[in-house]
């Protein structure tokens, strides 16, 4: 593999890594990888979570709802609430067809969860994160939805614009499976 195609396809060597050890531990001994596609009933809404909620959360967030899905919302365990999509971000998805301008993040501070939410993340160490102050609430792992399941979604904040790119249509696909399979 070479180096342009490993930042293209996954933003980078060390994402490449990382994907690759969670798709390993998934194979080898998948009760260590929470966030399997494990949902026990239709969920009343979809809450998608990452980092900063301004690129993949967010792009999440105004697809689904470009699908006309209203009952979603989104944030970020690291961030502040009021910032909007990443500019590149932004950009690209209006090349796709998915308008941004009108999603400001969320921080998970700020956020109310409501009964019957079920929390989408991008990482496995996310889906830890929820649970542990949530409880025993029902996640996912978005990546898992994708026809070849990839429980990590690198986050393109900073990385090149194929990655950011491929990343939106990496959620797009997940998010696609995620609507028919689970909420139409």
């Amino acid at each position: 593999m070479s180096i342009d195609y490993l930042r293209s396809e996954y933003g980078g060597q060390k994402y490449f890594l990382i994907t690759a050890y969670y798709i390993l531990l998934k194979r080898f001994l998948p009760s260590f990888l929470p966030g399997d596609r494990d949902i026990k009933r239709k969920p009343n809404r979809v809450v998608f979570v990452c980092k900063g909620n301004i690129c993949r959360s967010a792009f999440a967030h105004q697809y689904l709802l470009s699908k006309g899905f209203h009952n979603v919302a989104s944030f970020g365990l690291c961030t502040k609430t009021g910032l909007p999509i990443e500019p590149n971000i932004g950009g690209i998805a209006k090349g796709l067809g998915i308008e941004t301008d009108q999603h400001v993040s969320t921080s998970h501070i700020d956020f109310v969860p409501e009964s019957g939410d079920l929390f989408v993340c991008m990482e496995p160490k996310q889906v830890a994160q929820i649970r542990s102050v949530l409880g025993d609430v029902s996640v996912v792992l978005l990546g898992n939805f994708l026809i070849d399941k990839r429980p990590y979604l690198t986050d393109p904040y900073a990385t090149n614009a194929k990655y950011m790119r491929r990343s939106l249509e990496l959620i797009m696909q997940s998010v696609d499976r995620l609507y028919s399979d689970e909420i139409s």
